[in-house]
């Protein structure tokens, strides 16, 4: 799976440049139970990459959530679509 990955990633590369847009990363702190932890911490670097695209992002890891952020932790998310509307403003 993870060379799969990253013969994604090196296509990517030859891709245009990711535009130097507003980017929150929100990235589950609890692992699902059939991630073993070599599949966290390689998830873990892609989402670092990720958030690396732009020079205008952030990446937060949110506490007491799994896959589903957005319905376990919905303010952690409305924030970072305001954050990004209000730097897309600017």
């Amino acid at each position: 799976m993870f060379a799969r990955l990253r013969g994604l990633s090196q296509e990517a590369e030859a891709w245009d440049p990711f535009p130097d847009v507003p980017l929150v990363v929100l990235t589950a702190e609890k692992s699902s139970l059939f991630e073993t932890r070599a599949m966290r911490k390689q998830y873990l670097v892609f989402q670092r990459e990720l958030a690396a695209l732009s020079t205008r992002s952030t990446h937060q890891v949110v506490d007491d959530s799994h896959h589903f952020i957005h319905k376990e932790q919905p303010e952690v998310v409305i924030r970072a679509i305001k954050n990004v509307v209000d730097q897309s403003r600017r």
